[in-house]
């Protein structure tokens, strides 16, 4: 039974610090939703979706030099292109809080969601650099939509972009989370449906 002193001195910790808030986050979905561009976000612009950057800034910078979306500084995606990462942008490489400041930073950049940014949400802890994350840093990524859709206007059809994928006859806001941020293959189960699968 917790005593009413630590409940005082719990809430005094979660105020400290920064990423603390996050022991009472178990369904995500509450925090996450899906973004829709509109078509005046991406009409006469080139739009490059790049993913798993894994904090490799420095790759990733060589991405966008040869796609030529860069501005002249070089510290933003020229007016004419949108940039999109379809998850885990983060982990592994050794500039994941620069990668995060940097999309944070550019209006015509957007990010689902990965596998990754699930893990050091529910596990900060066991990624050392994510706790030097300001707040503000901690909610980009709490919030940071499931998908973003991209309108074709030409083709009349509109681009998901998922880290994981998606069930097929399953409305978009009903997909779950392993199938949007883990799912790598489809196993037919026999009976004419499907069952997602993580395996490669």
């Amino acid at each position: 039974m917790w005593s009413i002193l630590t409940l005082v001195a719990c809430l005094a910790l979660c105020q400290a610090n920064p990423i603390s808030h996050l022991w009472r986050r178990k369904n995500w979905d509450d925090f996450k939703s899906h973004q829709y561009l509109s078509e005046a976000d991406v009409s006469g612009k080139r739009v490059l979706i790049v993913g798993d950057i894994h904090g490799c800034m420095g790759e990733l910078y060589d991405i966008m030099r040869k796609a030529d979306i860069l501005n002249e500084e070089e510290d933003r995606v020229k007016d004419d292109a949108v940039l999109i990462t379809s998850g885990d942008f983060i982990n592994k490489g050794p500039r994941s809080r620069e990668v995060v400041q940097w999309i944070m930073k550019n209006d015509n950049v957007y990010a689902s969601t990965g596998n990754h940014e699930i893990n050091i949400l529910n596990n900060p802890s066991k990624y050392p650099w994510s706790l030097e994350m300001t707040e503000e840093e901690w909610d980009f990524v709490t919030y940071l939509p499931w998908t973003v859709s991209v309108p074709d206007a030409v083709s009349g059809y509109t681009v998901v972009v998922t880290h994981g994928g998606l069930m097929p006859d399953v409305p978009l806001e009903n997909q779950e989370e392993f199938v949007l941020t883990r799912m790598r293959n489809l196993i037919p189960d026999g009976n004419g449906g499907w069952i997602a699968s993580d395996e490669r």
